[in-house]
């Protein structure tokens, strides 16, 4: 599976009052065998709670701390059905100031 979109937006420059970061996938994704780490410059771990399927089971939601203004990096190790190992990746947004 490939990374088709995201909130917060890659490479985007948003507000604060984020409360969850998702990702869309190409595939459906197993939530429960996944994860995405949302850390600050300092790498501070800024996601709470479990990771779990969107709308439908190509995306995935985590909950975030309040985010302070400054860049924050989205990673994540994810599985799906039918992917013989785990697929990473990772992208950057930033919160205005």
């Amino acid at each position: 599976p490939v990374l088709e979109s995201a909130e917060p937006r890659v490479g985007s420059t948003v507000e604060s009052g984020i409360e969850n970061v998702s990702i869309k996938f190409s595939a459906d994704i197993i939530a429960e065998s996944s994860i995405i780490s949302i850390t600050d410059t300092t790498g501070a771990k800024m996601n709470i709670g479990e990771v779990h399927n969107g709308i439908d089971k190509s995306i995935i939601v985590t909950a975030v701390k309040p985010l302070n203004p400054g860049e924050y990096k989205v990673a994540w190790n994810i599985k799906c059905q039918h992917c013989e190992k785990p697929i990473t990746g990772s992208y950057k947004f930033t919160v205005n100031q």
